[in-house]
């Protein structure tokens, strides 16, 4: 004789179905998972764009403002060089003016003097032309001179101060 149970086949088909009947509701809750965690990743995406952004505008403020203090920079650096210049250039100037005043003979003055750059303009009388002479020679033995001579007319005799004779002299010294 040959048994056949029955009954188990129907259990098995009964568990088979139970478990086909939650797969659709396990497949629903998977896609709703994915869907509200696809979401929350797309709002923390949103965010941080939006806090990247505003750090952005900063950075950039602070570029606008880092260039200006760099523009300042360079001003400042200009006039400090150029005080620096002014600084060397108003002793040297000093130091000329002094040299010119102490290497004035007896009997002469001076009427002008002027500086531009490596030249200097000088105009003055005296009573007589050896003075002049060795005014121009003494100017010529200063180190910072490179050649002293007379500019235009050069010496002039006039008889216009009480019957006094006064040479009149124009020189342009050039510097080193």
């Amino acid at each position: 004789m040959i048994e056949i149970n029955l009954l188990e086949g129907l259990k098995s088909k009964k568990i088979e179905s139970h478990r086909t009947e939650g797969a659709p509701w396990m497949f629903l809750g998977v896609v709703v998972g994915v869907i509200v965690a696809m979401i929350i990743i797309t709002i923390y995406t949103a965010v941080s764009v939006k806090s990247l952004e505003a750090k952005k505008a900063q950075l950039v403020n602070i570029q606008r403002e880092v260039a200006k203090i760099q523009a300042k920079l360079g001003e400042v650096r200009l006039m400090i060089k150029t005080i620096k210049h002014l600084e060397k250039d108003r002793f040297l100037s000093v130091k000329i003016l002094k040299d010119c005043g102490d290497s004035i003979p007896n009997g002469l003055w001076l009427t002008y003097l002027s500086e531009n750059k490596n030249r200097l303009s000088i105009m003055g009388e005296a009573f007589t032309a050896e003075a002049v002479a060795m005014y121009m020679n003494n100017l010529g033995s200063l180190s910072y001179v490179k050649r002293v001579s007379f500019a235009g007319s050069g010496l002039v005799k006039n008889n216009s101060y009480k019957n006094t004779t006064v040479y009149s002299f124009n020189l342009i010294v050039e510097l080193k």
